[in-house]
């Protein structure tokens, strides 16, 4: 099975940031990295048989992935200056 960690981003795209966005595209790679760690977290747990704490690893990693989806969104949303919910 492949390390997620182990994929590379091209430089070429790695520069492609502008300095404004610095701030929200840091803030995507740490929620990005909190999910896998949660992920790798519960592939552990599965691979140890202990399936209750891979359970809630994955819960955790769902969690997490949902967050870093809702954090796109309302960057997507301030960029474009509209607004995506009604809460």
């Amino acid at each position: 099975m492949a390390k997620v960690r182990s994929f590379a981003v091209r430089e070429s795209l790695a520069g492609t940031t502008r300095g404004q966005d610095q701030p929200a595209a840091d803030a995507l790679v740490a929620a990005i990295r909190k999910t896998v760690d949660a992920l790798e977290g519960a592939a552990e747990e599965a691979g140890k048989g202990m399936l209750g704490p891979a359970k809630l690893g994955l819960l955790v990693a769902t969690s997490c992935l949902i967050d870093a989806l809702e954090a796109v969104d309302v960057e997507f949303a301030r960029r474009s200056g509209t607004t995506t919910r009604s809460d």
